[in-house]
């Protein structure tokens, strides 16, 4: 099945571009006013991204973000504005990016297709891997130690982090991987290759093992909420 979109604007102008481009691998759900929204988040759990093309009066995005927040709603949003005083106020909501019009229609596009996966949730070959350079902090529940380093990319399957210390194996150990105040915990996941760099720190490849769909969903929103993160500060 096809992630979800829901896309808040008066007139279907930009959903329908978006529907040209994405109707492949993403369904795109149009509505014209904050109500009709509210009525899909409440009875459509598989909304996986709202865009919200900000057009005061008619519509108020900032204040239609607020409510879902509020309602504990937590799905990726992007408002789209040309009003900068805002900005602000929006970024600042976890989870949330302002994305200032006019804009290219493919920019919007690439950040999509970076915030959630082409394909199902299942199918984790297919989900983009995030490159980045952030410290990250492992600790090993069975032995109590923790190691810090340095994260690579991180995908669904896994991930690559360059560390100061040696790690045996994650076989069977519970672990836990904090990237600032995000944290993921595993009770499976095991090392499929270890490399030396050049200034004796160690590149491993971590790959996450019997992922459920419990597990998978915690993933995906720690890969989102990492990605929403990295645009929002190179925004900036």
């Amino acid at each position: 099945m096809k992630n979800r979109i829901l896309f808040i604007e008066k007139t279907p102008d930009y959903s329908d571009v978006m529907r040209y481009y994405l109707e492949n691998n993403y369904y795109i759900a149009f509505s014209p006013s904050n109500n009709d929204a509210l009525h899909k988040i409440e009875k459509d759990e598989k909304i996986r991204l709202i865009i919200y093309d900000n057009d005061p009066p008619a519509l108020d995005g900032l204040a239609f973000l607020k409510t879902i927040r509020k309602n504990h709603y937590t799905i990726p949003f992007i408002l789209l504005s040309d009003n900068l005083n805002i900005k602000s106020d929006v970024e600042i909501i976890k989870n949330t990016l302002f994305l200032n019009k006019p804009f290219q229609i493919e920019a919007l596009i690439q950040v999509i297709e970076g915030l959630i996966p082409k394909t199902a949730i299942n199918e984790k070959r297919k989900y983009p891997r995030i490159s980045m350079n952030r410290n990250i902090v492992i600790s090993d529940k069975k032995s109590g130690k923790k190691i810090e380093g340095s994260i690579e990319n991180i995908s669904i399957g896994g991930m690559r982090i360059l560390l100061r210390d040696f790690i045996e194996s994650f076989d069977d150990h519970e672990m836990e991987f904090q990237l600032g105040d995000l944290k993921l915990k595993l009770d499976k996941s095991r090392i499929v290759h270890k490399t030396k760099s050049d200034d004796n720190k160690i590149s491993i490849g971590i790959e996450f093992v019997d992922l459920n769909d419990n597990i998978l969903s915690v993933i995906e929103n720690f890969i989102r909420e990492v990605i929403m993160n990295a645009i929002i500060t190179k925004k900036e």
